[in-house]
């Protein structure tokens, strides 16, 4: 499944450092994981050094609009681009260290050790983080899901089809097929991933989603569980032992990640829009709906706070939940109260698109990729 010609585009000729250090769990701060992630005071990627420093804001506009959020990574910065291109910006400055073309538009990035991985509609490519060579690329199948990626393996799914890639190569180490339709991302911990099945679409809400806890190194079955009237869209949210996910019908549930027990299930007015992925830190799972955020106990699924404020996917960083309601302003809020912390101030032109998060600055996509130093962020009144 590999390639022999690369579609490298331009590499620098500056050398860099590895930008991750060990395996990076789906980030939820990125997504990572976007994603899913382990319940940790900060959902940003594990770095072997510390983010680079932001002095001033600066603007990479490329060749064409973004693609997909930007995915922080030690002193790089990826995101993908309309123009088919996947591109690694210096954090602090902004500077293009390389590009490679993927063929068509990329859809999701991930960062593991010293390896960036990008998926479009149907392949995987796996690609040195200094240099941006080809390493390997898989064309697995149609519409692939947000992918995940441990110390070995690579799990994606299609519409159909759930898969486990070798890291090292993209070879198909086992597959699974569901009941319906699943392609919307998982989470795995201790030997078990979690994924959904949101059943038969053209039914819905009255047909049955499903939860699956698949063995990691067999894709064998090992539990799952029905899910009446709704249709689980989301990532997983990994934290102490249960797995968040959110319905497009209003529904977040969470399960025991070892047996499948419903531990909770908390339904929101959802008011025609449909919760976004959730994320898990401090004991707490955090996601919008709407204009909404909100905040659930982790263990039991009951409300801590709701905010007026919502839109994209949530961030989390230092305390504070991020989310971007439009393409002119990002809101912070106190992770443990809910307070409005502060509020940034966007370029009118600004999609709404999850932020990447350091403790220097914020990432933001907006036609192009925008940084903007944290110690500019305006105080809330």
């Amino acid at each position: 499944m590999s390639r022999g010609v690369s579609r490298r585009e331009a590499i620098a000729t500056i050398g860099i450092t590895a930008a991750t250090g060990g395996c990076l769990r789906p980030e939820l701060g990125e997504p990572n994981s976007p994603n899913a992630s382990e319940a940790t005071d900060d959902t940003v990627p594990p770095t072997r050094t510390d983010p680079p420093a932001v002095e001033d804001p600066w603007t990479f506009r490329g060749r064409a609009g973004m693609a997909t959020p930007p995915t922080l990574a030690g002193e790089l910065l990826f995101v993908g681009s309309v123009d088919n291109s996947l591109y690694a910006l210096d954090a602090a400055s902004g500077e293009q260290r390389w590009s490679f073309d993927v063929g068509s538009e990329p859809r999701l990035v991930r960062v593991a050790g010293d390896e960036v991985f990008v998926t479009t509609s149907r392949e995987v490519y796996g690609l040195d983080v200094g240099s941006g060579e080809e390493r390997f690329h898989a064309d697995v199948g149609a519409n692939l899901s947000r992918p995940v990626v441990t110390d070995d393996t690579i799990y994606a799914a299609d519409d159909s089809t759930f898969y486990a890639l070798d890291r090292s190569d993209g070879s198909e180490q086992w597959s699974f097929r569901g009941k319906g339709t699943l392609g919307y991302g998982a989470a795995e911990r201790d030997g078990i991933i979690v994924t959904t099945d949101q059943g038969d679409v053209d039914r819905l809400p009255n047909d049955v989603s499903t939860v699956y806890g698949l063995d990691t190194e067999s894709g064998e079955v090992l539990w799952e569980t029905p899910v009446e009237n709704d249709a689980l869209i989301s990532e997983v949210a990994f934290g102490d032992g249960v797995a968040t996910v959110a319905g497009r019908y209003g529904l977040v549930a969470g399960f025991d990640a070892e047996t499948g027990a419903v531990v909770w299930e908390h339904s929101v007015e959802k008011s025609g829009n449909h919760p976004q992925t959730p994320i898990t830190a401090r004991g707490r799972v955090y996601f919008t709906v709407g204009a909404t955020t909100y905040a659930l106990e982790q263990d039991t699924g009951a409300v801590v706070w709701e905010a007026r404020g919502g839109g994209s996917d949530v961030r989390h960083r230092d305390g504070r939940i991020y989310v971007a309601p439009n393409g002119l302003i990002v809101l912070g809020y106190d992770a443990d109260d809910g307070r409005t912390l502060f509020e940034q101030q966007l370029d009118p032109r600004m999609e709404t698109r999850p932020p990447a998060i350091s403790s220097a600055a914020i990432y933001y996509v907006d036609g192009g990729v925008q940084a903007v130093p944290r110690d500019n962020e305006v105080q809330a009144q």
